[in-house]
């Protein structure tokens, strides 16, 4: 059976560290268009300091377009969403 995105249901965590008593089921359309966490996420985009601006994202909100999830881990899945999702950032080479 297909999944529309719309429909998909998908694991949200409050944080990255947060624990599986906070593990909550949305859809993915929720979680790709909502605008709850958008002045967090523009915060995180100001800042300028590294350090200060790693603690900002480390504290945002995060989803598993993967599917839901009973435990964050491979072991966790429970069911998969079908969707592929790649997270892909602009890193300027050092040297």
């Amino acid at each position: 059976m297909k999944q529309s995105l719309f429909t998909a249901q998908v694991t949200f965590l409050p944080c990255v560290n947060a624990d599986d008593s906070e593990i909550e089921t949305i859809t993915l359309a929720r979680a790709l268009f909502s605008d709850a966490w958008r002045a967090q996420v523009e915060a995180v985009r100001a800042e300028k300091d590294p350090a200060k601006q790693r603690a900002l994202k480390d504290a945002l909100p995060c989803f598993t377009p993967a599917g839901t999830f009973s435990h964050v881990s491979r072991a966790g899945l429970q069911t998969p969403s079908r969707f592929l999702c790649v997270d892909i950032d602009y890193k300027p080479e050092k040297g």
